[in-house]
């Protein structure tokens, strides 16, 4: 069973119009139709940009794992006072003193002391 295409299209005419799911739709270039791809369902590795949100599962569980927001929020604390009960990794930002620091082990530790 063949397509029954227009018998006298236009340049650049689409066929079906409107598109219909499921079905390839095609595009005259004045000699012939012409499949038209469909739009990827996958971003590219390179060069590609994602035009909608991307949701992550979870918090990364692994080195190379993305991070949500909220969990890199939740390392880090700005405030006048260290945290109450910090976890290991935890940053701080003294806004006082203007410093950073990481929660070593029991101890905060300034990031500039090498």
């Amino acid at each position: 069973m063949g397509i029954n295409f227009p018998s006298s299209p236009a340049i650049n005419d689409l066929y079906p119009t409107p598109a219909v799911a499921g079905i390839p739709q095609y595009k005259w270039n004045g000699a012939a139709w012409v499949a038209i791809d469909p739009a990827p369902l996958f971003v590219a590795k390179a060069g590609d940009t994602m035009t909608g949100l991307l949701v992550l599962s979870g918090n990364p569980s692994a080195a190379l794992h993305a991070a949500p927001k909220q969990y890199i929020d939740g390392l880090f604390v700005q405030s006048d006072t260290p945290p109450s009960s910090p976890t290991a990794q935890t940053q701080w930002f003294d806004t006082v003193g203007g410093q950073l620091y990481i929660r070593f082990g029991t101890a905060w530790v300034a990031a500039n002391s090498g």
